[in-house]
Parts: structure tokens; C-alpha cells; sequence
């Protein structure tokens, strides 16, 4: 069931030049899809282009369907058309390549030029839980500017349930939809601002519901 009235969004970024060897080719046609297959060919930037479309997508429906579970290969990118597609769910997908990195972002049912989108070089050699700073900052800094909110007012904290970022304004939990990736060299956040009146973030706190998980979905 595709959803109709919910948000979402999710990112990915890969650095091209922290990424594993090429991987073994019955390992790929266990985590693409034919039609991706072809696609990629013998591109090692397509490749990881479709993983983080992958990465991105599962980002985004696991804020939708907490219990959803990343089998990569049910999850399947189109570049031309820049769609990801699970089962009958349609996510609308934009990307960036160079040299140096790929990078994607989906979302459901949303304007792209609604969604705000910072990255950043965080420097060689960081560990994973320095770029989970590194990622939590910029993202703070992004959006207290952009909301026009004292950085000190605002704080992150990653849902344990489902394991995505929520923003918080004064200790109370909006309803801001956030995405954080980050690799190698790299940080990324993702940004929606909920569809409300800054006035009235700490008046409708607390009435977040998950949806219900439909059947049809497959998660488990």
C-alpha cells in the first residue's frame, strides 16, 4: 500500500575513495536487482551509486515501518527516472556524482526543493563515532541558521526503537524529519521542515504516531 499523506525522507553518501575492491560477482546479483545489474555494468561509481540509493531508501522507510528490514535486493534504484522502488512503494530519489563521491537523498511524497540538503569534508582518517559528531554539528549549525533557532536550543537524539535522528527544541520533540549519512571523508544530513508554524512545534508534541505496518509490505 503505497503511502499517501506520510513524510519521509533519506540519505546516503559514499566517498569513492574509502570504498572496499570490487566485490565478488555472485555476491552483486544477491544485492541487485537485473535491471541494476545492467545498469551498472562494469561502473564502479554506479555501483555504489545504487547502494546508497539502497541505504537511503531503507533510511526512509524504516521511519515509516520501524519492524522494515534492509533485503537489498527488494529495494531497487532507476536512475533514469530517479525512482526507488519496494514492492508497490514509489520513492522519489535525487543524486549527486563526482569524482570524489556519490551521493543520494529519497523521499515520499514531497517537493525536492522542500528538503534541505549540507555536506561536508570531515577530514582524513576519522573513526565512525567522530563522524557521528561531525554530522550531529553540522547538522545543528545548518538548521539553527536556517530556522533562525539558537543552536542551544536544539538538540539530536537518535530514537533507540528504530535508530533515526530526532530533533528536539527546548527538551520537546518536533516533528522535523532529519537523515545523517556519513562515510570516509564525508557527512551529510538530510533536513524536512515539519509542515507547522514554528510557534506551534511544543503545542503539537507528542501526537506522533507510527503508522501501521502494512501487510502487503513484507517487513517483518
Amino acid at each position: 500500500m503505497q503511502p499517501s499523506r506520510l513524510e519521509t525522507i533519506g540519505n546516503d553518501i559514499v566517498d569513492l575513495h574509502a570504498v572496499e575492491p570490487p566485490l565478488h560477482p555472485r555476491y552483486l546479483a544477491r544485492v541487485f536487482t537485473e535491471r541494476e545489474q545492467l545498469c551498472i555494468g562494469e561502473s564502479r561509481t554506479l555501483l555504489w551509486l545504487h547502494w546508497a540509493a539502497k541505504e537511503a531508501a531503507y533510511k526512509a522507510l524504516k521511519r515509516l515501518y520501524p519492524n522494515f528490514r534492509f533485503v537489498p535486493r527488494e529495494i531497487e534504484f532507476d536512475a533514469l527516472v530517479s525512482e526507488i522502488r519496494v514492492g508497490d512503494i514509489s520513492l522519489v530519489a535525487s543524486y549527486i556524482i563526482s569524482p570524489e563521491k556519490v551521493y543520494v537523498s529519497c523521499n515520499c511524497n514531497v517537493r525536492v526543493d522542500w528538503i534541505q540538503e549540507w555536506s561536508s569534508e570531515a577530514g582524513e582518517d576519522c573513526d565512525p563515532p567522530q563522524l557521528s559528531r561531525d554530522v550531529r554539528a553540522l547538522a545543528l549549525e545548518k538548521i539553527s541558521n536556517y530556522l533562525s533557532i539558537s543552536a542551544e536550543h536544539l538538540t539530536i537524539v537518535t530514537d533507540e526503537h528504530c535508530k533515526i535522528p530526532r530533533l528536539y527544541l527546548r527538551g520537546s520533540r518536533t516533528e522535523h524529519l532529519l537523515s545523517f549519512a556519513h562515510h570516509g571523508r564525508y557527512v551529510a544530513c538530510a533536513f524536512l521542515k515539519a509542515h507547522t508554524d514554528a510557534r506551534l512545534f511544543e503545542e503539537r508534541l507528542g501526537r506522533f504516531k507510527h503508522p501501521r505496518i502494512a501487510p502487503s509490505l513484507g517487513v517483518y
